[in-house]
């Protein structure tokens, strides 16, 4: 429906709220993993990661890929 919509003029789509989620669940997994963990170098990588794949997904889902 995305890229429907896409082809038919839409030019902005919003994920925050996707990526927001990704991030959030990720960390808080790590914190799971890692009970003691207090340093942010190290809980935000695995946040930043989640959010990696969020963002290539919908780059892809949007018809971007490679349009940089």
């Amino acid at each position: 429906m995305v890229k429907r919509c896409i082809d038919t003029g839409v030019c902005k789509v919003n994920v925050a709220t996707e990526l927001k989620i990704a991030f959030a669940d990720a960390v808080k997994k790590y914190f799971g993993d890692h009970p003691d963990a207090n340093d942010p170098r190290k809980y935000i990588v695995p946040g930043k990661a989640a959010m990696r794949e969020v963002v290539q997904a919908k780059i892809r889902m949007c018809g971007s890929e490679g349009k940089a």
